[in-house]
């Protein structure tokens, strides 16, 4: 293993609403496999999964701040017809929000949207969100487990609707930060105060500068080569020092996430 790309472990987590099938990023599992976490030891201080949904996941929303959950979606492949749910489409009392999540007319009132692959979805804590079916994506997050179920398809699991009200946005959700292209083979996804997240395309060899002040997490999406000299291919992730530049060198059209959090918030590595 090389000094300058620790490579991270992975865990497998069932979910009633995921999929034996994780191609091309992990071989086919037993059981319905939702989510695929980045793991490492002393922890993260993101949370980065991958997402499979088969069904349609519960109405939720997280608090916001510090100990809160700001989190960005981006989306590795979607079928037709394929959507998620982001805000409410008009402005809601606490009232209203927990009258509906009783009925399910929630669903009704959220902000609907359908999802392509590419798509990059910014949910800042208190925004009410949900995944539908058919959706893989990547979710990169505030490392923070608190979660508020608002509706959950009558599948008999506990409601969080007080706690819920008390946090949530009511109403549509705030603009995103700007999707912007750095260079040609660099683009912006998202920068907010909890985490800064790059798409990069890579065609031939590629050198990037360290973030300042703190490692970061790179995870290969497609393509192979090599990364400070370890050999990467789809779903592997590394962790690169805090300092350390970054060498790829692709044997076939590659595609990485790029994502770290500020150094305010603590250093990786």
């Amino acid at each position: 293993m090389s000094e300058t790309a620790r490579r991270l472990d992975v865990s497998f987590h069932a979910r009633p609403w995921g999929t034996s099938d994780l191609g091309p990023w992990f071989p086919k599992q037993e059981g319905q496999i939702g989510e695929v976490w980045l793991t490492s030891e002393p922890p993260l201080p993101l949370l980065v999964k991958f997402i499979f949904t088969t069904e349609a996941l519960s109405v939720q929303v997280h608090p916001s701040g510090e100990g809160g959950k700001t989190e960005m979606w981006y989306i590795l492949d979607a079928v037709p017809g394929a959507a998620l749910a982001l805000g409410f489409r008009e402005p809601v009392t606490p009232a209203r929000l927990r009258e509906s999540a009783i009925s399910g007319e929630i669903l009704s009132l959220l902000d609907r949207r359908e999802a392509r692959k590419g798509d990059v979805i910014f949910v800042p804590g208190g925004a009410v969100h949900a995944l539908g079916p058919g959706l893989r994506l990547l979710e990169i997050q505030q490392n923070c487990d608190i979660t508020y179920r608002l509706y959950d398809y009558n599948r008999g699991r506990p409601l969080h609707l007080d706690e819920g009200a008390a946090v949530a946005l009511l109403g549509p959700a705030p603009p995103p930060p700007a999707v912007r292209r750095l260079d040609e083979r660099r683009t912006l996804l998202a920068a907010c105060e909890y985490f800064v997240t790059e798409l990069w395309e890579i065609q031939a060899p590629f050198s990037a500068p360290p973030p300042q002040g703190t490692s970061h997490i790179l995870i290969a999406l497609e393509g192979a080569g090599t990364l400070n000299g370890e050999q990467y291919s789809p779903g592997e992730a590394w962790l690169i020092p805090n300092g350390t530049p970054v060498e790829v060198q692709p044997r076939a059209h590659s595609q990485m996430i790029s994502t770290y959090a500020p150094a305010k918030l603590g250093r990786l590595g």
